[in-house]
């Protein structure tokens, strides 16, 4: 009876699996039309924010699951039927139980284990035969942030091997002048379509979400490159723009709709996962009433041109992009070749980060190579950053030892560049990236300008405690200022006490700043050397700290810096509060706090 059981409750649980596969991308319904997520209603939730994972898949997991938990089962009920064995002492009636036990526990994880091979084998054939692509085939070479040659993958495991498209936007806009992007990958890189399968209007759609025809709403499709499409709008926009025909028609949903006739260069059709997914061939945006005709900015923050980076190591390059309805994409380029492009969720203000592997291979030591970044926004407009042109050298220049044939540390000698002080004609002599020629001279000195490539926090109240990082700021302290203007300074407090290191400084903001203004910030070297946040050399930074009545807490010393679970530290800072809603973490967690005070 136990074996009967259990091979009922496998065959039921095995039955809903077939029911609910997923029907191939482009087969169609009984009556004709496509089963597609949005006859389930799935990218209506969509647009709103709510959870689109199709019924079907969350099934499927139950089934799963209790698979998993039948076979735990099987496995408990074949060890209860050893144990009535091993203590029957002889008994032949219990020896008679142990081995019904034995035989009905193996008959049913057979049973268990042959019900999930079975569906398991069969799903993965149909999806071969329907798709071209064995199921699981995600692993591989995919690309993440850093690769070359393609975009960053923005859901691992980079949709597999298929030939899939990443269409944006998505949810509410705040524009009308919406630009549909639609990018094209295989293998997490990106990927050629065959021009001649798309057919606006039959494989891409756009129309509003509402419309049960599905009329055609008033686009044209631009072929942007060989791997990215867009739709632009042709609508009338509102006023004072109502002469510009590139605008949705306002606060209304739209469907944006591409189906598997479209091929990649290679002949391999669109693979069209189900709503939620990062690859879906649907998405639904909803046109705002506002129109954007500014372009983005974007500057690289953190290296000046003339600066030095190790040959064959890696190194991080950081762009900061704004712009006032959201910023698509920023794209990252080596001598003018196109290596990496990072999508970034439609962000006003973001600080994007592209690692560059310094390929000896490909780059040569002291041969300047030209770094840009360019951004773009939610409707289709571009900007570049100014060029940083930086030298590759080789990595005993950076190892913070005099070794090889340098003459100070890690500059001198034929690669690494000049040490201050020495003669140079241009930045790139300089191992600090920087040249002081005089006016009217050839031959000028290498110099160590301070360079300000962060600043933590944006905001907070008078007292806040304030990281900036950068480089060159000198060994010896010299000194950090608030600007309330162009010429009027305030110098910063101190914070943690003297904390200034050649690549770190800690200090305070001052008394002496007005309530909800922008303050600029300048590092003085001991040398007499200034960088602002907001001058001509290097990063140009814009609100940089906001002037509030946010009181923040900032943590100065751990001491001790490493030790054992549940060892005693002791943490120092400002504005820790009394203890009563506050918490210390360590990383996420929470931990006990035997005496706790402001300080």
């Amino acid at each position: 009876m136990l074996g009967i059981t259990m091979f009922m409750a496998a065959v039921l649980l095995v039955m809903p699996a077939a029911v609910f596969a997923q029907p191939a991308p482009g087969e169609l319904a009984p009556e004709g039309g496509q089963v597609t997520a949005q006859d389930l209603g799935l990218y209506y939730g969509e647009a709103t924010g709510l959870g689109t994972e199709d019924i079907r898949v969350m099934i499927a997991r139950v089934i799963r699951i209790a698979l998993s938990v039948l076979g735990i089962i099987a496995v408990v009920i074949v060890i209860a039927g050893g144990v009535v064995w091993m203590t029957a002492g002889g008994d032949e009636k219990k020896v008679l139980l142990a081995k019904k036990i034995l035989m009905n526990g193996a008959i049913g994880l057979a049973i268990i284990v042959s019900a999930y091979a079975i569906t398991s084998f069969v799903i993965k054939s149909l999806t071969e035969a329907t798709t071209g692509v064995a199921e699981g085939g995600a692993g591989g070479d995919g690309a993440g942030p850093g690769g070359f040659g393609g975009r960053g993958c923005a859901n691992p495991p980079c949709a597999g091997n298929n030939f899939v498209a990443k269409i944006s936007p998505k949810g509410q806009q705040r524009i009308q002048n919406v630009l549909v992007k639609m990018t094209f990958s295989e293998r997490g890189r990106d990927a050629a379509y065959d021009p001649a399968s798309l057919q606006l209007g039959t494989n891409i759609k756009v129309y509003k979400t509402d419309d049960r025809e599905r009329v055609q709403a008033a686009v044209e499709l631009v072929q942007a490159s060989a791997t990215e499409l867009h739709l632009r709008p042709t609508g009338p926009c509102p006023a004072p723009n109502e002469n510009t025909r590139e605008c949705f028609d306002a606060n209304t949903s739209y469907t944006v709709e591409l189906t598997a006739s479209i091929k990649s260069a290679g002949g391999r059709t669109l693979y069209c996962p189900l709503a939620g997914d990062a690859f879906s061939c649907k998405r639904v945006f909803i046109a705002g009433a506002e129109f954007d005709n500014d372009a983005p900015t974007v500057a690289i923050v953190n290296y000046q041109s003339g600066e030095s980076v190790p040959l064959g190591g890696e190194v991080e390059i950081r762009a900061r992009a704004r712009d006032g309805f959201g910023v698509d994409t920023v794209q990252y380029s080596l001598n003018d070749e196109a290596v990496y492009t990072s999508d970034v969720e439609d962000a006003t203000d973001v600080t994007d980060t592209f690692v560059w592997n310094i390929d000896p291979e490909k780059y040569r030591a002291r041969e300047a190579v030209q770094v840009r970044a360019t951004a773009r926004d939610v409707d289709g407009h571009v900007t570049a950053s100014e060029p940083v042109r930086l030298i590759p050298r080789p990595q005993h220049c950076f190892n913070q030892r005099q070794d090889a044939d340098e003459k100070g540390l890690d500059c001198g000698g034929e690669f690494c560049g000049a040490c201050a002080g020495a003669a140079c004609r241009g930045n790139a002599d300089c191992a600090a990236g920087v040249c002081r020629v005089p006016a009217g001279a050839e031959v000028g000195v290498c110099v160590e300008l301070p360079l300000i490539t962060g600043i933590t926090p944006g905001d907070g109240a008078p007292g806040t405690v304030v990281t900036i990082e950068g480089r060159y700021f000198g060994a010896q302290a010299g000194q950090v200022v608030f600007y309330k203007s162009a010429q009027e300074a305030v110098p910063a407090g101190q914070a943690c006490g003297a904390q200034w290191s050649p690549n770190t400084i800690v200090v305070s903001a001052p008394a002496g700043l007005e309530a909800n203004t922008i303050a600029a910030i300048g590092v003085r070297t001991k040398a007499g050397d200034e960088d602002r946040t907001n001058d001509d050399r290097g990063a140009k930074f814009e609100n940089v700290f906001t002037v509030n009545a946010v009181t923040r807490p900032g943590l100065c010393t751990i001491d001790p810096a490493f030790g054992l679970p549940n060892d005693r530290v002791t943490v120092r800072g400002v504005n820790l509060g009394d203890g009563g809603a506050s918490a210390l973490l360590f990383e996420d967690q929470p931990v006990r706090v035997d005496k706790w005070d402001r300080d």
